[in-house]
């Protein structure tokens, strides 16, 4: 009896939990910096919503703590992070650093023709304690990314998007 009921109870909690959340990863690549970062762009549905996350995190090694963030962007946030990205790479000469600022990102182009993106409300979350006075680490979440990981990435998550779009058009 006790099988049963157990075998019923992880029929049932998989049954629900399967209907309520979606992830889809896009694409992952890795940062340019001296600490690389591996950089994860992850789709997410779930029952009433539809989101997006950028999640970054740095391999500890002897030189650099290994941070973690996450960042969630609505679709449309996505869509004007795309724009800001299509816009950046799509600039030839380069005299000074050239910057994009929205309210929860800023993207800047440098003269190599990488870009350095930075989200304003992102913090490292794997708490942890930098420096011997034991303070949290508050890194934001940064990263430069090549003009080929870019036209990549843009590729993959528009792809996607535009997928979203005709699956609400013929619902």
């Amino acid at each position: 009896m006790k099988k049963k009921f157990f075998i019923l109870f992880l029929l049932f909690s998989c049954i629900v939990f399967a209907d309520n959340k979606n992830r889809k990863e896009l694409i992952n690549f890795k940062s340019l910096e001296k600490a690389s970062k591996e950089i994860h762009v992850v789709f997410h549905q779930e029952k009433n919503s539809s989101f997006f996350s950028l999640k970054g995190y740095i391999i500890k090694s002897a030189d650099h703590q290994s941070c973690l963030w996450e960042t969630v962007l609505s679709l449309n946030e996505m869509i004007d992070l795309l724009d800001d990205l299509r816009l950046a790479v799509g600039v030839d000469e380069i005299k000074n650093d050239i910057v994009w600022k929205q309210s929860n990102y800023q993207i800047k182009k440098n003269k190599k023709g990488n870009l350095n993106i930075s989200f304003n409300e992102s913090k490292c979350i794997r708490e942890h304690k930098i420096y011997y006075f034991q303070k949290n680490c508050n890194r934001k979440f940064s990263f430069v990314i090549s003009k080929e990981s870019t036209y990549l990435m843009l590729d993959k998550v528009n792809h996607h998007i535009e997928n979203i779009n005709k699956d609400l058009v013929f619902r």
